[in-house]
């Protein structure tokens, strides 16, 4: 059988935004088995959705030659094809050239220019496979077919720079809880324990064990609040009506898409409120 292999060693977030080009692809190449080399836990959640057939964790030491163009593991005999986001080294890419009997590419992780959404960026990646680098209009990935109507805020991110303070994120639940969702809860993750005692007396605590489970928490909410986060950019590509809040990163390169998502953009608390308050009136 054809192999499409793929990689991508990134985080969620970063990770997410290739999906529209590997859905694409995968249309593209439906002969072929996809397999992808990245990090277990999101490839996990990848094949719930569909992405993928198999994959293998990027850190294990059978992948050290192939990424360094030495030779490719046998895990990946069968490779026709291959995506790889990863900086250009010109051996890999004359392995990929001596292997892949079919079209394959190495794409950069990141864009250089900063007014270009990263999820465009990789959609480039399509005419190295005779495709249109076409906008996906329409994202979603389902997990569940049935929403239960509660509401979930997110107080963290990969970095404090883009959070604001947590009393905020309580404030805005408490909002939330008494105007619009009576069932209101706080996610929290590895990057936020140490707020879950501020906000556990308060409200109920979601700490979904894996990114699977994290899917399933969010397609079943009404409403997600966040900031510029893998999980808010999860929330947005599976439906659910998403307010992304942007505090030291650009929109413009790093929103969040979706059926129903917004990016906004706010430099304090104050500010981040009357942008919610409106997004949820509008």
């Amino acid at each position: 059988m054809k192999t499409f292999v793929f990689s991508h060693r990134g985080a969620l977030g970063d990770f997410i935004m290739t999906w529209p080009a590997l859905v694409t692809l995968r249309w593209k190449f439906s002969d072929s088995k996809f397999v992808g080399i990245g990090r277990p836990e999101y490839l996990k959640l990848a094949a719930e959705m569909g992405l993928v057939d198999a994959y293998h964790d990027c850190e294990s030491q059978d992948f050290l030659p192939f990424f360094a163009g030495e030779m490719v593991p046998k895990v990946l005999d069968g490779m026709t094809s291959a995506l790889l986001w990863s900086e250009d080294e010109p051996k890999l890419r004359a392995l990929l050239h001596q292997k892949c009997s079919g079209p394959y590419h190495i794409h950069p992780p990141f864009p250089k220019a900063g007014n270009e959404h990263v999820m465009d960026y990789h959609l480039q990646c399509l005419p190295y496979f005779s495709l249109p680098a076409v906008p996906e209009e329409d994202l979603y990935f389902p997990l569940l077919t049935q929403r239960q109507g509660y509401a979930l805020v997110h107080p963290g991110s990969g970095s404090k720079d883009k959070n604001y303070d947590p009393e905020f994120y309580a404030f805005l639940a408490n909002e939330l809880k008494t105007r619009r969702f009576p069932d209101t809860r706080i996610v929290i993750g590895p990057a936020e324990k140490e707020l879950k005692e501020l906000f556990a007396k308060r409200f109920p605590i979601e700490e979904p064990e894996n990114c699977v489970e994290l899917a399933k928490l969010l397609t079943g909410a009404g409403l997600f609040v966040g900031n510029d986060s893998g999980v808010s950019h999860l929330a947005a590509v599976i439906g659910t009506k998403t307010l992304a809040l942007y505090k030291s990163t650009n929109p413009i390169q790093w929103g969040v898409r979706g059926r129903d998502a917004q990016s906004l953009e706010a430099s304090n608390e104050a500010q981040a409120m009357t942008r919610i308050q409106k997004a949820l009136a509008g």
